[in-house]
């Protein structure tokens, strides 16, 4: 659970336009295979962190696409914080799944209120 809940906090700050990732580029952009050109800004830092954190992998080796797909599938549309992860249906790239990280709408407490009151009026 600590796991999925830093990777959907990571994701948010990673992926800022909500347009989704395909894990092969995001893990080629995190371990570019010479170590100088990976990123080190605070998001990237975060994504990598949460990765290697959700498969638990050894400290310097990075996490595989296989391994990463492997755990997203198991947690998909797991709801934390009123956010989760799921593969966007009819997009794909041509290295795999885009994944996105989608709110759940929560009904609010003044919707409610007002289906109580419409029954309530309806029995009268």
């Amino acid at each position: 659970g600590d796991a999925l809940s830093q990777l959907i906090a990571a994701w948010e700050w990673y992926d800022t336009s909500g347009e989704g990732l395909v894990l092969s580029d995001v893990l080629n952009r995190l371990y570019p295979s010479q170590r100088e050109h990976a990123p080190y800004d605070d998001a990237s830092n975060t994504m990598r962190s949460a990765l290697e954190n959700l498969v638990n992998c050894p400290p310097g080796k990075p996490p595989t696409p296989r391994q990463v797909g492997n755990k997203l599938r198991r947690f998909r549309r797991r709801v934390v914080d009123g956010r989760y992860l799921d593969a966007s249906t009819g997009e794909y790239s041509r290295h795999g799944a885009v994944w996105k990280l989608y709110g759940v709408e929560r009904p609010s407490l003044f919707s409610a209120s007002r289906v109580c009151e419409s029954k309530t009026e309806s029995r009268t």
